[in-house]
């Protein structure tokens, strides 16, 4: 596999999340997930690039040599690159010691300065909660519609948290709160505190719930009203469905 196979930012997104998911010496399910969603994005490849990739970004050894040949990413890459390095160290909602030293070790190499990192990594982690906070709450309400969601649908909840990236222990509060009586002026309220892209993403993450639910038209519904609250378009919702 030539190291130019892919334009840079794609190159380096694919190592970087790549080395932190295999920090820790266990590269579960989720992580896998990730990486293969990450790779697919790489259209340019043929099918030939598209299986070296693969076996690069299963080979931490593989990995760490492309760390070292290839060039640095431009400084206007570094905190996007970064950032989706953290993102793929709690992916399984556990970020370790070896996933938090494998990213000071990205940021030495691209020159990013220690106290530039902490203030980045401060940022993400309270983006990362606000984030997960407002699919609790757009949950809550789409399948609860403002009162005590019955037990039968924890699980749906639970595995639409699961795939919010966020520590474990948030998850578990945040599950608790979608189960409890959510309005659909709170979920507005959580929802409408996003960036419009992370509002639309945060939305999207209720979908399959949705779909799981005892009234999934009901459900439906009351999503498209968060999202008519939001400022989401209701046909970028109701595409999701299809």
């Amino acid at each position: 596999m030539s190291p130019v196979s892919l334009e840079p930012v794609k190159q380096w997104t694919l190592i970087c999340g790549g080395l932190v998911a295999h920090a820790d010496g266990v590269l579960d399910g989720s992580e896998c997930e990730r990486l293969m969603g990450l790779l697919e994005t790489a259209h340019e490849l043929d099918g030939d690039e598209y299986g070296a990739w693969i076996a690069a970004i299963g080979s931490p050894a593989r990995l760490e040599e492309l760390l070292e040949v290839l060039e640095p990413p431009p400084p206007e890459l570094h905190r996007e690159l970064l950032e989706g390095a953290w993102v793929m160290a709690i992916v399984d909602g556990v970020r370790t010691t070896e996933e938090s030293g494998m990213i000071e070790r990205l940021a030495d190499r691209f020159g990013v300065e220690p106290m530039q990192l902490d203030y980045w990594r401060e940022a993400w982690a309270v983006a990362e909660r606000e984030f997960a906070s407002a699919v609790a709450a757009a949950l809550g309400y789409a399948i609860g519609g403002g009162v005590v969601v019955p037990e039968r649908e924890r699980g749906a909840i639970r595995d639409a948290l699961w795939a919010t990236p966020c520590d474990q222990t948030l998850r578990d509060q945040l599950v608790a709160r979608a189960m409890a009586p959510v309005t659909r002026d709170d979920a507005a309220r959580d929802v409408s505190g996003l960036a419009r892209a992370r509002r639309i993403a945060a939305l999207q993450r209720c979908v399959d719930a949705v779909t799981r639910c005892a009234d999934p038209a009901q459900a439906r519904a009351r999503l498209l009203d968060v999202a008519w609250a939001t400022s989401v378009p209701a046909q970028t919702v109701e595409r999701w469905f299809r």
